[in-house]
């Protein structure tokens, strides 16, 4: 599955060669569906940050190029303990 709930290519190309004729339920969220609403109902107080389009896809980009940093830096031990404490800062920084 693609971090934000849709089944990755490798999975539909695998499916259109086996000739499925639809998508397994295994491989479909809650949240994509016609009930979608009904099943998250009570379990996100406050709202979610999956109906937020904006939210969701400032978080996909932030994740992205948390990822991109990560490779990136992992490969340097002084990178790595340098983007360590960037991201412990901001943390913190942001948590208060």
């Amino acid at each position: 599955m693609e971090s934000v709930g849709l089944p990755c290519d490798h999975n539909v190309c695998v499916m259109l060669y086996l000739d499925f004729e639809e998508i397994p339920k295994s491989l479909v969220l809650a949240r994509w569906t016609k009930f979608a609403k009904e099943s998250t109902s009570g379990r996100y107080p406050g709202g979610s940050l999956y109906w937020d389009t904006q939210v969701a896809g400032c978080y996909a980009d932030l994740v992205k190029l948390t990822k991109d940093v990560a490779e990136m830096a992992c490969d340097q031990l002084d990178e790595y303990n340098r983007m360590v404490d960037v991201l412990n800062t901001e943390y913190n920084r942001l948590k208060d």
